[in-house]
């Protein structure tokens, strides 16, 4: 491979570091914007300052959660086209050693191997509160219900499994530092598995174990990618393994949209149906009383990057300094968590931070709101939005791909452009003074999520693709 740098030189860029270091592929040196890092060693490799990427022809793998950030500044410098893909230098590797793999390769597959062998792969997020997370349970139980095998492979916190998955989920381990271990095993079960499909959620281990064993075994193996959310390193990477990749299955019309028409993926491989909810109620309690505070929830991992609880924090101190008659309640945990207790207005009561709760006390949650509540910089489509709207919660959000499939401004909720509070702090303002309008707005919510959000429907899609 051609001279790497990696840029970023947090937890994320040394797993990387330690995966290419495994796989025999040596990188120069890191760089990072943060100025605190430079002329420090990291992995025994010295963090420069980006600048002299400019003065450099060396290949650039991005190994930070500001992806977006970072391809917006390598642009501006005119060097945009030096990144590489982590999964471009995995891929090489094997290529290279194919007896890294191939020695797991078996002859014959038995024949009487059932066909309804289905892996849903959830190997880099355990079971928490995230979306994809309870998409996969989701999945999981209802192809299960209609008599798939279905294998549900996850990275440890196997403990939090709920009762009925426990019997179907498998833990798969990995260890950056022994990278072709960690991918020889996925490849050993995947061949114990023949025929089968695998439903990849991550582009993981997993999936490139899945495209290692579909070279081997071309028409015994099934790869349905699921594509969660619009970032463009998704689509630079599903791109790049498009042609292992029997179909690709976005997440909202907006994804799908963008690999046909900007990344000229088949149209005939890319596939989409409204993500289902099965949260049903019969009539949802608004708060009435314009002497009692409109109450918000926010649910959500507990970060910067992604879902911007730092914007979250300002909003929340905007409306108490504007004296809005709000109270709101925050579930969730993550690497801000602690920055956002202390970011928010002392001396108020108006604000609960629940911490991190049990997924089956979600409904719970959701059934004494009226505002569901999100900052995020991008989303795929929104599981907690939906099952918000299904209870009748009224959407107060931001612009990120799938909200306008289900959301219309002004008719059963908000929409504010990416990282502008303003029009969340309006809709707030809005449905706080007109309860009337808040009501309207989450039996609008409610009528359609009903209509789109099916369940059968969605299983009967999946059917037909595996």
């Amino acid at each position: 491979m051609e001279n790497i740098v990696i840029f970023g030189a947090s937890g994320g860029a040394i797993k990387v570091a330690h995966t290419l270091r495994n796989l025999d592929i040596d990188f120069q040196y890191f760089v990072d914007n943060d100025k605190n890092k430079w002329g420090k060693i990291v992995e025994e490799k010295e963090v420069k300052s980006p600048e002299v990427l400019k003065d450099t022809t060396d290949r650039i793998l991005i190994a930070s959660d500001y992806q977006d950030e970072i391809e917006q500044q390598l642009s501006e410098w005119g060097i945009l086209n030096r990144i590489i893909l982590k999964e471009e230098c995995i891929f090489d590797y094997f290529d290279k050693n194919k007896s890294e793999y191939e020695k797991y390769y078996i002859k014959d597959i038995e024949k009487k191997t059932s066909k309804k062998n289905v892996i849903i792969e959830l190997a880099d997020a355990g079971i928490c509160l995230g979306g994809i997370e309870t998409w996969a349970m989701m999945l999981t139980r209802g192809l299960k219900n209609r008599k798939y095998n279905v294998s549900l492979w996850l990275r440890e916190q196997v403990q939090s499994i709920p009762e009925d998955l426990k019997e179907v989920s498998t833990e798969i381990n990995y260890d950056y530092e022994r990278y072709k271990e960690s991918i020889q095993e996925p490849i050993d079960k995947l061949i114990k598995k023949l025929p089968c499909t695998v439903i990849s959620n991550w582009q993981s281990q997993v999936m490139i174990a899945a495209i290692l064993v579909k070279r081997m075994y071309p028409e015994k193996l099934k790869l349905i990618s699921i594509i969660h959310n619009d970032k463009k390193v998704l689509y630079r990477r599903q791109k790049f393994m498009e042609k292992d990749t029997d179909i690709i299955f976005g997440v909202s019309k907006k994804i799908c949209k963008t690999f046909i028409e900007e990344y000229n993926v088949d149209a005939k491989k890319v596939a989409y149906k409204e993500t289902p909810v099965k949260f049903e109620v019969n009539k949802h309690l608004y708060q009435k009383d314009k002497s009692k505070p409109i109450r918000i929830g926010f649910a959500a991992r507990i970060s910067k990057a992604q879902k911007r609880v730092d914007l979250l924090v300002k909003l929340i101190n905007r409306l108490n300094e504007e004296k809005v008659n709000f109270e709101i309640e925050i579930a969730g945990d993550g690497s801000y968590f602690e920055k956002m207790k202390e970011g928010i207005i002392k001396d108020k009561n108006n604000v609960k931070i629940l911490g991190k709760i049990p997924r089956e006390k979600m409904q719970e949650f959701w059934n004494d709101k009226d505002i569901f509540l999100s900052t995020s910089d991008f989303e795929g489509a929104s599981v907690s939005m939906l099952e918000a709207m299904a209870l009748g919660v009224v959407p107060v959000v931001t612009n990120v791909s799938g909200v306008d499939e289900f959301v219309t401004d002004g008719t059963n909720g908000y929409i504010s452009e990416v990282q502008n509070i303003e029009k969340l702090i309006d809709g707030i303002k809005l449905l706080e003074d007109d309860r009337d309008k808040l009501e309207k707005f989450g039996e609008n919510s409610m009528h359609i999520i009903k209509e789109k959000c099916n369940q059968d429907d969605y299983f009967d899609v999946f059917e037909r693709m595996i």
